[in-house]
């Protein structure tokens, strides 16, 4: 955490459906000395991306997603704006 200026983090290790382990480190709030716990809520931002794209890909190994449908039939109805007249691909 020193190295890449983290002020704090947290961690859940979960085994056959249960937490093993729950547990944060460092502050929530360094000027105020609020420290991280197993409750801290943290943005997520970005790394939403990579959880998505992993689980996208896992359910196409599965073949329950085609990487090249259009993405809009798995959306559950939700609407993605296209002015491209081509179908919005995974890949």
């Amino acid at each position: 955490m020193k190295e890449y200026s983290v002020n704090g983090s947290s961690f859940v290790v979960v085994h056959d459906g249960k937490v093993v382990i729950n547990k944060g480190d460092g502050y929530a709030d360094k000027e105020k000395k609020i420290p991280v716990n197993k409750e801290t809520v943290f943005q997520i931002a970005s790394v939403s991306k990579t959880f998505t794209a992993l689980a996208v890909m896992q359910q196409a190994d599965k073949g329950k997603r085609k990487l090249d449908q259009d993405v809009q039939q798995y959306l559950g109805g939700l609407k993605i704006p296209n002015k491209t007249g081509k179908p919005l691909l995974i890949c």
